[in-house]
């Protein structure tokens, strides 16, 4: 009794936590240039100025 719950300790529980933590899959979405350039927006800043951020790309800049 105590070698097999031994074995099930060091063995199989950790085989079936890391085995369950398998990355997911993550869908590719084609987008179009048009819809990558609609998606600018202004973000303000604090001291009253402004800067442009894409919310498909994630990307951030001072000017278009």
């Amino acid at each position: 009794m105590r070698k097999s719950l031994c074995f099930y300790i060091m063995v199989i529980l950790p085989a079936l936590i890391l085995g369950a933590n398998q990355p997911l899959q993550q869908k590719t979405i084609q987008r179009s240039n048009d819809e990558i350039a609609a998606a600018w927006f202004k973000v303000p800043w604090t001291h009253g100025g402004y800067y442009w951020h894409n919310s498909i790309t994630h990307e951030d800049c001072d000017h278009l």
